[in-house]
């Protein structure tokens, strides 16, 4: 179903035995996600609090020193986590379980991005899932392309009437001994350190770890669940061929929501503007070819 919201773009319901979502074509987000009248997706409409629900992260994760990089010798200006979240998307397939998206390179985008693509987003149901699969082409006749990837939904916490935001944890798939991104004061890349889990396998969840801001964590594997021992409610995402999960709200608040972040690339690096030739962790993607990735959340 397709429907007209006052003042907002169109929404796509898809919907199966288990679940039902809404996506709206603007910026190919995730709106809802919904089991059993219950719904798992961040709202965005607190005042003070982050406003988004679900947004794409492309063609870059973060931001970049000075909110700029450099291609061929010339500067390029772009917003954190680029343009995608921002862009209208064209509807390309629906069906009562599935919706598909696309974003065009096209003149206004190369001011910020100089590169010629094809991006489509496809999201479908399976019992109790949503996958999300990337379909990223390189359009150009000859020009490589650079980018980065990831996907930042917020999820409600807590999920269970009558418990708090520190009654939950994230559990990963398996056992692990993370690294986790030191950020600069201007939330900028600047190396890697060792990290524990409790019990080398779960994050515990506080109001104050994020006051200084996001723990971006390389090494637990594909999957987290966020979950508690009180609740029957839970909420896992995992992914495809991502790097690492990113965890935030916004800082020093006690914001009711958690966004569980599968991401490809790094931000920019402090005291550095980007060469995107040179950049560590973005993906190099030759002309005429496809890059393919996806991730998934499942509710219960």
């Amino acid at each position: 179903m397709s429907i007209r919201m006052p003042g907002r773009e169109h929404l796509h319901e898809i919907s199966n035995d288990s679940i039902k979502a809404a996506i709206s074509s603007q910026g190919a987000e995730l709106q809802s996600l919904a089991k059993d009248g219950f719904e798992y997706i961040w709202q965005g409409n607190v005042p003070g609090l982050w406003e988004g629900k679900a947004p794409l992260q492309f063609p870059f994760v973060g931001r970049h020193s000075g909110g700029v990089y450099l291609y061929e010798g010339k500067e390029y200006s772009i917003d954190i986590h680029g343009f995608a979240k921002d862009s209208a998307f064209e509807v390309v397939g629906k069906s009562d379980v599935s919706a598909s998206f696309r974003l065009e390179s096209n003149p206004e985008l190369e001011k910020q991005y100089p590169f010629k693509f094809c991006l489509t987003i496809q999201y479908s149901l399976k019992d109790s899932r949503l996958y999300t699969d990337v379909a990223l082409e390189n359009t150009a006749i000859s020009r490589d392309l650079h980018f980065g990837l990831g996907w930042h939904p917020g999820i409600n916490v807590p999920l269970d009437e009558g418990l708090a935001f520190d009654d939950y944890y994230i559990e990963f798939e398996q056992y692990q001994d993370p690294q986790s991104v030191v950020f600069s004061e201007s939330l900028l890349f600047d190396g890697l350190k060792s990290f524990a889990l409790e019990g080398r396998k779960r994050l515990p969840l506080s109001h104050s770890m994020f006051d200084a801001d996001a723990i971006s964590l390389v090494g637990t594997g594909k999957a987290a669940t966020l979950k508690s021992g009180k609740g029957s409610r839970y909420a896992s995402i995992g992914f495809e061929d991502m790097k690492y999960f990113t965890f935030w709200h916004n800082p020093k608040t006690k914001a009711p929501f958690i966004c569980i972040e599968p991401q490809l690339s790094f931000p920019g690096r402090q005291g550095i503007v980007e060469n995107l030739n040179e950049h560590p962790s973005l993906q190099l993607l030759k002309a005429g070819n496809t890059y393919r990735n996806g991730w998934w959340i499942e509710v219960g």
